[in-house]
């Protein structure tokens, strides 16, 4: 299993910006806000590429959008983005994300976990994300429903957006949900090696004691660009309307998120359509989805391990059920 350089700090500190930008004709163009020099790398990581040689599938994925987000992931570095590029080229054939299925995980969605929906002020995708209703404990399952949602997340990416925004729900939040290190590790790995510049903000709301522990054993593989898309959510319901008005639609927004609409997910409603939605995407792209006991397992391995012995000692004891 490639895991992905899950131990590797990097010290990158631009950030993209919000705008999309567009050429003469008002259509997205990766390349209208690059230097000269800029280009001149794109054009020598794209010759080497295709040097190295790339298969059709391959091809599609890597238009000169993902290019140069790789690019800026490497500061540039075009030997190390191509690096980078090809693990996750070999992570997509192994981990196949394409062939998840929204079917397949519907007892992880049950609960309302994690699910899409709307988008920011911005365009973005909005991922909903709520610790504290976590229901399982296949942890593989809970890898597949977070790259699921992220590969949809980026398939309803309007042209010239590429990034999504998580909100992220500590309430309800306990030590008997705290996922694994292991886990955390292993979510931490994908998402920063082989989903680069996809985070546009994320919002932790209510974030208790017991996160800090967890966080403080974590952030130091979280890269300072991360970081700084991080906003913690809290105090009254005045502070966060405020804070959460400058990013989201407030008339769209949840009334709990101190938004202005009454939602609330229901696995019956919000889950069923999904699956409809995905067998169409299926269809349509003529895949055959295996048996999910058939499917190939390249995550699971160290996905129990324990946290640092030093945050194990702080945590309270769990509750009883």
């Amino acid at each position: 299993m490639r895991r992905g350089n899950k131990g590797k700090k990097h010290t990158r500190t631009h950030s993209s910006s919000l705008s999309v930008v567009t050429n003469s004709s008002g259509k997205f163009d990766p390349r209208a806000a690059l230097s000269v020099e800029q280009n001149e790398t794109l054009n020598e990581f794209i010759s080497r590429l295709q040097a190295e040689g790339l298969t059709e599938k391959e091809s599609k994925f890597c238009d000169e959008a993902c290019l140069l987000r790789y690019l800026r992931a490497r500061d540039w570095d075009s030997t190390k983005a191509n690096k980078m590029l090809r693990d996750t080229l070999q992570w997509r054939e192994d981990f196949k994300p394409e062939l998840i299925s929204a079917e397949h995980l519907t007892q992880e969605a049950s609960s309302g976990k994690m699910y899409r929906r709307g988008v920011d002020k911005f365009g973005r995708p909005v991922i909903f994300m709520s610790p504290g209703k976590e229901n399982s404990t296949d942890y593989v399952k809970n890898v597949k429903l977070l790259v699921y949602t992220l590969e949809r997340a980026v398939d309803n990416m309007p042209d010239g957006v590429e990034q999504m925004t998580w909100l992220i729900d500590f309430n309800g939040y306990s030590r008997k949900n705290n996922l694994p290190y292991g886990v955390c590790m292993e979510v931490l790995g994908i998402l920063s090696n082989h989903y680069p510049e996809r985070l546009g903000s994320c919002f932790m709301v209510d974030t208790p004691w017991l996160f800090s522990l967890s966080w403080k054993a974590i952030s130091p593989f979280v890269n300072p660009v991360t970081k700084s898309k991080l906003n913690f959510v809290s105090g009254s319901a005045d502070a966060k309307r405020e804070l959460l008005g400058k990013f989201f639609d407030l008339t769209q927004l949840d009334k709990k998120y101190c938004g202005d609409v009454n939602f609330e997910f229901s696995s019956d409603v919000y889950w069923k359509n999904e699956i409809e939605m995905d067998n169409a995407r299926i269809q349509r792209n003529g895949l055959v989805i295996p048996a999910e006991s058939s499917m190939k397992q390249i995550v699971g391995k160290g996905l129990e391990g324990d946290w640092p012995e030093e945050v194990e000692d702080s945590l309270p004891e769990q509750e009883a059920n």
